[in-house]
């Protein structure tokens, strides 16, 4: 770490030199730690000349530079450095007395004790520093550091033991943090639906292949028996998970189901038809590309005079393209003919010509006679 009082040197050494005159004395003061390398100095100047003095508990630097690192030192001694700079004929211009003053560290380490983790379990270390001592293996491949969360971050994927030390190091502080880790495994699941398709109106209930036995069911229409049902769970997308352990390193296996819904299938109204009526082309249901049925046989038209008068179905079934098959029906009905009517007359059909005589017709619920009346019976001249 450059001092602080590094710029502050450069910019009076420039002032020294032009302004001031030769045989200047500065004293530096300089605060560092025991278990930290401290870098000192001046900035170059190219016509200038720098030579470095060890005072006291140091060695002798290379006297070509002009910054200097000072290693780690014990912090039960003062130590010091003279930096002496001339000019290319030897004479001094400023002498520089460094006073280094060394803080020792207080630093303790604490075991934080076997922890056990999941496979596949994140683990992250609020801690700046890492320094490995004994891992297994060494250096985990798993260990990274997180520049988003600031902290590192421990994947362990099998189910070794891994041994480390982090430490902290800041402000003649040192904060030694070792630990174990035993990686525990987890157990393997396995989960199997004898499809991945199902129309809703199946109406039977799908069983699930699942194992162990013994674990936990979740997700729309399954119970804990791993039983599947199709209308209970609803049409759409259906995520199915089976955890066994949930307690203690929980293993998950997960299937997707589709439940396909009707398709907005349907069939319009048919209309009630007489015998005498014509031939329909069938189009009523939707959407179009299904097939018609009229009492369970294949038909593609409703010819009246074909059908026996009554109540008759009429079925509009439509395969999905998921193989799903709906069926939608209405009732509809043939109108059988009315019966001969019989005329009898009073008095008798022999008349002579002037006669008058009266036409009733059996019984029908309407009437028209070739003179226009409309009633059950009628006079005739």
């Amino acid at each position: 770490m450059l001092n602080k009082s590094f710029l502050v040197i450069s910019i009076i050494l420039s002032l020294i030199w032009c302004k001031e005159g030769y045989g200047q004395q500065e004293n530096v003061s300089v605060n560092i730690c025991s278990n930290i390398s401290e870098e000192i100095g001046v900035d170059s100047i190219p016509e200038l000349v720098y030579n470095w003095t060890p005072q006291t508990g140091l060695t002798s630097p290379n006297s070509s530079l002009t910054l200097i690192t000072l290693p780690h030192l014990p912090s039960n001694a003062p130590y010091s450095y003279q930096l002496h700079v001339t000019d290319s004929a030897g004479n001094t211009i400023v002498t520089y007395n460094y006073s280094i003053h060394v803080a020792s560290v207080n630093g303790f380490e604490f075991e934080l004790g076997t922890a056990s983790v999941c496979s596949g379990t994140t683990v992250s270390f609020d801690r700046p520093f890492y320094i490995p001592t004994t891992t297994l293996p060494s250096p985990p491949d798993n260990f990274h550091y997180d520049p988003v969360e600031n902290s590192f971050v421990f994947e362990p994927d099998d189910t070794t033991t891994y041994i480390f030390t982090l430490i902290d190091t800041a402000a003649c502080f040192t904060n030694v943090i070792s630990y174990q880790i035993n990686v525990q495994p987890r157990d393997s699941v396995s989960l199997m639906s004898p499809g991945d398709e199902f129309c809703i109106n199946d109406t039977h209930v799908v069983q699930l292949d699942f194992f162990p036995t013994g674990g936990v069911f979740s997700g729309a229409g399954v119970n804990q028996q791993g039983e599947f049902d199709i209308q209970a769970s609803g049409p759409g997308t259906h995520g199915i998970s089976y955890t066994i352990n949930p307690q203690n390193c929980p293993s998950t296996a997960w299937i997707i189901i589709d439940v396909i819904a009707e398709n907005n299938v349907f069939l319009d109204e048919f209309p009630n038809l007489c015998r005498t009526d014509t031939t329909i082309i069938l189009t009523q249901g939707h959407p179009s590309g299904g097939t018609y049925l009229i009492d369970g046989s294949a038909t593609a038209s409703v010819n009246p005079s074909l059908l026996s008068a009554g109540a008759h179905t009429l079925t509009y079934s439509y395969q999905t393209t998921a193989e799903c098959t709906f069926e939608k029906s209405v009732l509809f009905y043939i109108i059988p003919l009315p019966a001969s009517p019989v005329i009898e007359s009073n008095p008798s059909p022999l008349v002579c010509a002037g006669d008058t005589v009266v036409l009733t017709s059996s019984f029908f619920p309407r009437y028209i006679w070739s003179t226009g009346d409309t009633t059950r019976s009628v006079t005739v001249t």
